[in-house]
C-alpha cells in the first residue's frame, strides 16, 4: 500500500502568497471559473490521489520540516480516518496532512485515535497498525493543526468530513470545498444537482487516475485557478 506523503500544490494560477485573499467575495464556492477550478482540482488530485505510487513511504507520520516562511494564506487539508467501536462504524482521525499554497508540506502526521481501532480501512485510508504505534495523541495533534489552520483559507474535497474528524469549526467563508463546486460537475458532464468524487473529477477533467493514499494536489489547483479568476 502506498503511504507516500500527501502533497498539495494549490494550483499554478493562484495568486502569490503575498497577495491577500479576499474570501468575502465568494462565500458560495459554486461560483468558480473553469480554468481556475481545473487547476485547483489538479492540486487536490496530487494530495488525495497519489501522483507517485513509487514514492517510498514517509517515516511514521512525521511532519516535513518547513520554516515559518512556508506559511501562506491558503492551505490544503486532507484527513484519513479509521473505524472504532462495534464494526468500526465510528470515524476517528488517524492521519492529517496540510500543505501550503505552493505545495510545501506543513504538517503530515499519523494520529492515535482516542478509542481502540476496530477497522483500519487500509484499502481506502492506507493506514496500517504499525503506523499508529507511536502516533501523536489526538488532542496534541488537534492543537497543532488548529494553530496552522487559524486565519487561513482551507481547501479540500468533502472537507466537512475532515473538520468533523478534527472536531473543529472553521469559519464558513474561509472554506473552499471542491466537492460542492457545481461548475466542476458541469465541466465533467454531470447534471447540475450531482456531486462527484475527486477520483471521478480528476479522471474527467485532468485525465489522471487517483490511487489510494497518495497525494492530494487536485483540490488546491482547482481552487487556485478559480480564486484568481473570481476573487480578484
Amino acid at each position: 500500500m502506498n503511504t507516500s506523503i500527501k502533497k498539495a500544490k494549490i494550483s499554478d494560477t493562484l495568486n502569490s502568497e503575498n497577495k491577500s485573499v479576499d474570501v468575502t467575495k465568494h462565500e458560495d464556492s459554486s461560483v468558480f471559473d473553469q480554468d481556475s477550478l481545473i487547476s485547483a482540482l489538479r492540486d487536490q488530485w496530487e494530495v488525495d490521489s497519489g501522483f507517485s505510487s513509487e514514492t517510498s513511504p514517509p517515516p511514521s507520520g512525521r511532519s516535513s520540516p518547513c520554516l515559518s516562511s512556508c506559511s501562506t494564506s491558503v492551505v490544503a487539508l486532507d484527513c484519513e480516518m479509521v473505524g472504532t467501536g462495534p464494526g468500526g462504524r465510528c470515524n476517528e482521525l488517524a492521519r492529517c496532512s496540510i500543505l501550503n499554497y505552493h505545495g510545501n508540506v506543513l504538517y503530515d502526521k499519523y494520529i492515535k485515535p482516542c478509542q481502540p481501532v476496530t477497522d483500519f480501512r487500509t484499502r481506502w485510508s492506507g493506514i496500517q497498525r504499525h503506523h499508529l504505534q507511536n502516533a501523536t495523541p489526538f488532542y496534541q495533534a488537534r492543537e497543532e493543526i488548529c494553530s496552522i489552520l487559524e486565519g487561513k483559507v482551507v481547501v479540500g474535497h468533502s472537507i466537512h468530513n475532515d473538520f468533523e474528524a478534527l472536531d473543529i469549526v472553521h469559519p464558513g467563508h474561509m472554506i473552499r470545498d471542491t466537492f460542492t463546486t457545481r461548475l466542476l460537475s458541469r465541466l465533467a458532464g454531470f447534471p447540475r444537482e450531482r456531486y462527484s468524487s475527486l477520483k471521478i473529477l480528476s479522471s474527467k477533467l485532468l485525465n489522471r487516475k487517483i490511487q489510494v493514499n497518495g497525494l492530494f494536489r487536485s483540490s488546491p489547483k482547482i481552487y487556485r485557478n478559480d480564486k484568481q479568476q473570481h476573487e480578484n
